[in-house]
């Protein structure tokens, strides 16, 4: 059962993000800027899969985003999509339906958070 998106909280960790890029700031906006290409890209793959019912492709999809979340120690994004990912797993179209919308409303928020992260590393 999808939880609310406000259930999914995110703490960005700037110091420890550069720390696990060896503090290298310009390698921090170059994974951002992956990071907002990338998730506008899965998350539109993921609703044509549920629009065609594809759930192994939901999944993949929910899966890959989790991991790019988890670049940024994400909790709230990587587990509102880990939710995806086991709700296309199980052929659950209205419980993938309900997690989808509520990652879509986590992912903004972060993507919210890693402007001003990125904005902050340029300066």
């Amino acid at each position: 059962m999808a939880k609310s998106p406000s259930e999914y909280d995110e703490k960005l960790d700037r110091g420890s993000i550069l720390e696990r890029l060896e503090g290298n700031q310009d390698l921090l906006i170059e994974v951002i800027q992956a990071f907002q290409e990338e998730a506008p890209q899965l998350i539109e793959a993921m609703r044509k899969a549920l629009r065609q019912g594809d759930m192994k492709q939901l999944a993949r999809s929910a899966h890959s985003m989790k991991g790019a979340a988890g670049n940024f120690s994400t909790c709230g994004t990587a587990s509102a999509a880990s939710q995806l990912e086991k709700d296309a797993q199980s052929g659950d179209v209205e419980s993938s339906t309900a997690s989808l919308a509520t990652l879509e409303v986590v992912l903004e928020r972060l993507l919210a958070q890693l402007v001003d992260l990125c904005q902050g590393a340029a300066k």
